[in-house]
């Protein structure tokens, strides 16, 4: 089967099936039929699409091509097929599916992700983050900063060889000022700062960053928000469940750093690689531009089969508008974890936490023998700034 585009497509891939569905179009595995090489294929019918979907996916069709980085998806061609108003990215092909199908095969499987594995996870998307928040890029024309602004498991890649991979850049902003002020990304990753009247910076990647490593942890999100007005409410008061005694501290306060109110206290993808938990999966510093290049090791990561016909979490599209918020107030100390009951993964003895009743309300923090530090639950603890190694 091939694309019937009437245009060099045709001629040179075959389509071997459909890999995925997201918000933005269809993603198909095809063949080159010049080298049989795999790719990805991502077809966008534009033609029903709102201002801010066509902004969206020339975002991503200005700045992919430009960027050169081991952890984001290579882009190699784009073709556009005007009579039917579709445009079609042809990308490497990751064997390995979405992150998400990992964290999935992994939850149904009651089996708890190895702790190695999520470090080098975050050290390969924190060096994709370090590429892409940097003012200069190496290999690149792109100037400025570029913030992702969805970056979630479903927008991470898996090579066959266990590798991330980010991609889906159609979010994605290249900030000559300081800060952005319009509100884009997935609810449950969003970062608070993003729905201040201040503007935000490339620290609401690293937020989201932290959700997906909780994810890892977990099989949960930190936060359950039903909408923008929920994080407005919530903005002083962000409160997570703690990340299972299976893990280590220093998974525990990397987390924490992350999923820091004030952004100007969050932990950097400058920081998190000098963590030495990361950078033992980093190679010696890039000459030139100060960017770390990702060494695979030989930790073997099994990887889920590619997947078929699975929907992401939908984006919020990009309002001009900033959000109705007010602005962060300073020296916001890290959230506390969530009394919250979630089911994570299973604990060293086999067994899962028990879930929270529906009718259940959270303990108040309070002092004293009844105190939620007695209740096995974490109370905000006076804020350090993150250490520098």
């Amino acid at each position: 089967m091939s694309f019937a585009t009437g245009t060099e497509l045709d001629r040179n891939y075959r389509i071997i099936q459909m890999a995925g569905q997201g918000a933005f179009g269809t993603v198909y595995k095809a063949e080159s039929m010049l080298t049989g090489e795999l790719v990805a294929i991502k077809q966008l019918d534009y033609s029903d699409f709102s201002d801010s979907e066509r902004d969206a996916m020339q975002q991503e069709l200005s700045v992919m091509p430009r960027l050169s980085h081991p952890n984001i998806v290579n882009y190699k061609t784009v073709v556009t097929d005007s009579q039917n108003q579709r445009v079609y990215i042809v990308m490497e092909f990751c064997e390995g599916g979405e992150l998400s199908e990992f964290i999935r095969m992994h939850k149904n499987r009651k089996t708890s992700i190895q702790e190695e594995a999520i470090w080098k996870f975050t050290a390969q998307i924190a060096s994709a983050l370090n590429y892409m928040h940097s003012p200069f890029k190496k290999n690149s024309t792109v100037s400025g900063k570029i913030m992702h602004r969805d970056l979630k498991p479903q927008n991470i890649m898996l090579t066959k060889a266990g590798d991330c991979k980010i991609c889906d850049f159609n979010m994605c902003r290249s900030v000559q000022a300081a800060r952005a002020k319009t509100l884009a990304g997935t609810l449950a990753y969003l970062a608070p700062d993003v729905c201040s009247s201040a503007g935000y910076t490339e620290k609401a990647d690293m937020w989201s960053l932290g959700c997906i490593i909780y994810q890892m942890c977990e099989y949960s999100l930190p936060f359950y928000w039903n909408g923008i007005e929920d994080i407005h409410k919530d903005l002083k008061s962000i409160q997570y469940r703690p990340i299972s005694s299976h893990y280590s501290d220093d998974i525990r306060n990397v987390v924490a750093s992350l999923l820091v109110l004030d952004p100007a206290l969050r932990y950097s993808a400058s920081d998190l690689l000098s963590h030495p938990r990361v950078s033992k999966y980093l190679s010696d510093q890039a000459s030139g531009d100060d960017q770390r290049q990702v060494h695979h090791g030989s930790h073997n990561i099994t990887a889920p089969s590619p997947i078929s016909d699975i929907m992401a979490p939908c984006p919020i599209y990009e309002s001009d508008t900033p959000a109705p918020a007010p602005a962060l107030v300073p020296n916001i100390h890290p959230p506390p974890p969530n009394p919250g009951a979630f089911r994570g993964p299973a604990s060293a003895g086999g067994h899962q936490p028990s879930p929270k009743l529906p009718n259940q309300q959270p303990a108040p923090v309070a002092t004293g023998p009844r105190s939620l530090q007695n209740a096995g639950v974490i109370k905000t603890p006076a804020y350090k700034p993150p250490k520098r190694f």
